[in-house]
């Protein structure tokens, strides 16, 4: 009887102690949770008093002013004539000159509105 006694002792104990970590578990997470609630709110807070005035004033627009310019190297040298070369570019454009260029080299520069430009950026040839 005694034997048993000393079973159901060392049971209840165990039983004790697993309840007893349950809770102190349940209770820890509980105030972690409450601690970064408090910490979500606190930040929430600071990023709507800033003023809408304040950030306005920071944004910083930047335009497209279409000054981009964009070499195009030649691809093909081919005699014409006498005096005259084809020159095919890397974007298909075929012309003719009496310079021959060699391959490599930039044929020409188109900026962002797809006009042909020399290196400073003016306008060579005009659309039709």
């Amino acid at each position: 009887m005694k034997e048993d006694n000393k079973y159901l002792g060392y049971f209840i104990w165990i039983i004790f102690f697993i309840i007893m970590a349950t809770l102190i578990f349940n209770i820890t997470t509980k105030i972690k949770n409450n601690n970064l609630e408090n910490e979500k709110q606190k930040n929430e807070l600071k990023v709507d008093s800033v003023p809408q005035e304040k950030i306005e004033e920071d944004t910083i627009v930047v335009e497209q002013t279409g000054n981009n310019l964009w070499p195009i190297k030649v691809v093909s040298v081919e005699k014409y004539g006498d005096p005259k070369w084809v020159v095919t570019t890397e974007n298909g454009v075929m012309y003719y000159t009496n310079k021959k260029p060699k391959v490599g080299d930039i044929a020409f520069y188109i900026n962002d509105n797809d006009d042909i430009t020399d290196k400073n950026g003016r306008v060579e040839v005009t659309r039709q």
